[in-house]
């Protein structure tokens, strides 16, 4: 449906409540509302709750439940009541009586006619203006020429790229982002979502090299120290405890509350032959890991190679 079928449409809808009291035959009485008589119905209650209990207190006196001086001031304070209910119930039915038929000018059919181009008018001019300078998203402004598209300018890292089925094309994505690591110019960002790629590809090896270069580059990134971190553990053979050390120490500044970098600093002392040290980096960790817990296990058992003097 177009956007003028709509408005027209819309524009119908708008004008007919509009249009059915201006050309009514009569003008009939609006009334008084749906709640008008509520004080009557309620002092009409009140009037049969006076007389209910003016019944009861004669009913007291003859079966003796009340002796005649209390059934003469009882009856009293009660027909006092009952008249001012009376007297107030004469008051609000003269004024919520039948209403005077109401009489009031009708407008002609010009005038009418008038009024209902008036609000047409007003539709359209408050839609226009509702309209005015918003930004067109059912289309490109590239198709047509008015905005030229740079074909120099780089697609953002993030950008999916589609492959033939319409799925997202991983392989490309990943090997976009290799381009730009390997030209220079990736950002922290784009080499981050790199190495989630391979950790998800199970391209942990390639991630190695990439995890070297970003940690020269930003030294004190703390997700690139954590990432080289566990790259160096899980490759005992050619960990350089000595090398890997002053990274864990600078996560540990920054970050003195990280179990993991507390974890690999462990490790590394242990391999420098620094059992005492690490005994003290173990019984920092041990108390703040879930007891039972498969890492409170390892640092249990690290502990006892510590002390049974085999841990190197």
């Amino acid at each position: 449906m177009s956007a003028l079928t709509l408005m027209v449409v819309f524009g119908v809808l708008a004008l007919v409540p509009v249009a059915l009291p201006l050309l009514a035959r009569e003008t009939r009485a609006l009334g008084r509302g749906l709640e008008d008589d509520s004080p009557l119905r309620r002092w009409e209650a009140e009037k049969a709750r006076l007389i209910t209990q003016l019944q009861d207190n004669d009913l007291a006196l003859a079966e003796d439940r009340v002796d005649a001086p209390a059934h003469a001031a009882i009856a009293a304070r009660l027909g006092h009541e009952a008249e001012a209910a009376v007297a107030t119930l004469r008051r609000l039915r003269a004024e919520f009586g039948t209403p005077p038929p109401e009489t009031a000018m009708r407008p002609g059919i010009m005038g009418s006619a008038a009024a209902l181009l008036s609000v047409l008018g007003l539709a359209l001019g408050a839609q226009h203006l509702a309209r005015w300078q918003d930004i067109d998203l059912a289309g490109s402004p590239h198709a047509d020429g008015r905005v030229a598209l740079d074909a120099s300018a780089p697609t953002p890292a993030e950008t999916p790229v589609i492959g033939p089925d319409g799925a997202p094309d991983i392989g490309a994505m990943v090997a976009r982002l290799e381009g730009r690591v390997a030209d220079g110019d990736a950002s922290a960002e784009d080499i981050k979502m790199l190495l989630r790629s391979y950790d998800t590809m199970g391209r942990q090896d390639e991630a190695r090299d990439v995890l070297e270069a970003a940690l020269a580059r930003w030294p004190d990134d703390s997700d690139f120290q954590i990432g080289w971190l566990r790259a160096q553990i899980a490759a005992p053979d050619t960990l350089d405890p000595a090398t890997a050390l002053p990274v864990a120490e600078r996560l540990i500044a920054a970050l003195p509350d990280l179990a993991e970098a507390r974890w690999y600093r462990s490790l590394l002392l242990v391999r420098l032959g620094r059992a005492e040290d690490a005994r003290h980096e173990l019984m920092w960790l041990a108390p703040r890991l879930p007891e039972g817990s498969p890492a409170a296990q390892a640092v249990a058992g690290l502990l006892a190679e510590i002390d049974a003097g085999t841990g190197k």
